[in-house]
């Protein structure tokens, strides 16, 4: 439901700037022949217009849809177009100096062009509001606070923005124990100290919980997440990164390109493998395993075996007797994960993202570490950033930052990036180096 109401406002912004640049171009069309078709006045003009409707967002505020009422979003997007029509204007003056316009002639299609965008710009925005929220409910919120000029500020705000937000409980001097946020969709966290920000923090992360907090000296210094204003209180936005359902497409359908194309060429190999393997010791060429996927998912993955039979579950370590001949050295170049592609087909993984564990060593990992479950908020991945820059024996604390952090920063650019970064693993002597034998 979050992703389908991001789409929309995001769709509506791109309409409602495209809609806008339009009346700019049939304004002064009437002046300038390059607008009428696609020429270099227009595709100059074009890229001005667009780079300076940027640059304003990010100086008045973006055209949130439903996150703010009418008449502050129509403010924003009349001083976002009064810069931009004006630097644009300029653009175009200096584009076509030759074509002696008269200056006070275009200035007042200036004005007109800027009335014209705000009737069109005001109506747009009312319809968009009122659809937003007729189809989207306002998110349920919780209230937390140990600072009471804050938490009146807040819910002052709160209570005259209904329509956004729904008040479902206020807790003074919370506690870990009071605090649920099993169906909660926004948080204000105000003035609580860092332990209890921190485990607010991981929940929320857990649940896409969208929260506000009150910044510090050390969030001011150090922070580099988005601000949020409620009357004078400087807030601190945390919102998870949650993949868009064009990103799950695209990031599916590069899954099935890549790794269809990657059987093709591999398929040689794995036949050599198969037969080696079968050669070594006459046993099963596929090893099968439970693992963890997506949202704790289980799914059974294929690998080359590359061990002896019945050799357990326990982690591989170093100059482990349990690895076969031809398993050493498919396990050095990786060969052993090659049959994982039919897991990507399957659907069960994706070419990038966390190494899948088996279920009985993520049981173990949570009691050390109970955070590790935070990386199934995604597919497992065949490579991904654990797997390249860290080792086979690398701390799973560490791998969690890891994976968190190609989580938090995901983008289909950057699992391109790491498909060919890939390449690193098969030069790294220590990628497949094992656990010592008291188990670090």
């Amino acid at each position: 439901m979050k992703n389908i109401r991001r789409l929309s406002v995001f769709v509506f912004r791109i309409f409602i700037h495209t809609l806008m640049f339009g009346i700019f171009v049939y304004g002064f069309s009437k002046h300038y022949l390059g607008l009428r078709f696609f020429s270099r006045t227009l595709a100059i003009v074009g890229a001005a217009y667009l780079f300076f409707t940027v640059w304003m967002s990010g100086v008045y505020g973006k055209v949130d849809i439903g996150a703010r009422k009418t008449k502050p979003l129509f403010h924003t997007i009349v001083l976002n177009l009064f810069v931009t029509n004006l630097l644009s204007f300029v653009a175009l003056r200096i584009m076509t100096y030759h074509d002696h316009i008269g200056f006070m002639s275009d200035v007042l299609m200036l004005l007109m062009v800027f009335i014209a965008q705000m009737l069109v710009a005001w109506i747009a925005i009312s319809i968009a509001n009122s659809w937003y929220f007729v189809n989207y409910v306002p998110d349920k919120t919780l209230v937390l606070s140990n600072n009471e000029t804050y938490l009146s500020k807040v819910l002052n705000y709160l209570n005259s923005h209904q329509k956004q937000y729904e008040l479902v409980e206020v807790i003074e001097s919370p506690t870990l124990d009071a605090v649920n946020l099993n169906g909660v969709g926004k948080v204000f966290a105000l003035e609580l100290d860092h332990d209890f920000l921190t485990n607010l923090m991981k929940q929320s992360y857990m649940l896409d919980v969208e929260l506000y907090y009150s910044s510090d000296f050390g969030n001011v210094i150090f922070g580099n997440r988005e601000t949020f204003f409620v009357d004078d209180i400087l807030l601190y936005q945390y919102q998870t990164r949650k993949m868009t359902d064009l990103q799950l497409f695209g990031k599916r359908l590069m899954d099935i390109v890549f790794s269809v194309l990657g059987l093709i060429v591999v398929f040689p190999v794995m036949l050599v493998v198969s037969l080696l393997i079968k050669l070594d010791d006459g046993g099963p060429i596929i090893f099968s395993q439970e693992r963890l996927t997506r949202n704790g998912k289980v799914f059974n993955i294929y690998k080359f075996r590359s061990m002896k039979l019945n050799s357990g579950n326990q982690p591989v370590t170093k100059d482990d007797d349990r690895i076969t001949r031809v398993g050493k050295f498919i396990r050095k170049f990786r060969l052993d994960e090659l049959p994982q592609l039919f897991n990507i087909i399957k659907g069960d993984m994706s070419i990038v993202g966390p190494r899948p564990e088996s279920v009985s060593i993520e049981e173990e990992i949570l009691k050390e570490v109970p955070e590790f479950g935070f990386r199934l908020k995604v597919k497992a991945g065949l490579t991904g950033t654990a797997q390249i820059f860290g080792k086979y024996n690398t701390s799973a604390r560490d791998k969690l930052l890891m994976d968190l952090y190609y989580i938090e920063n995901f983008s289909l650019f950057n699992d391109l990036k790491l498909m060919f970064q890939t390449l690193i693993v098969f030069i790294k002597k220590d990628s497949t180096e094992g656990f010592d034998k008291d188990g670090k």
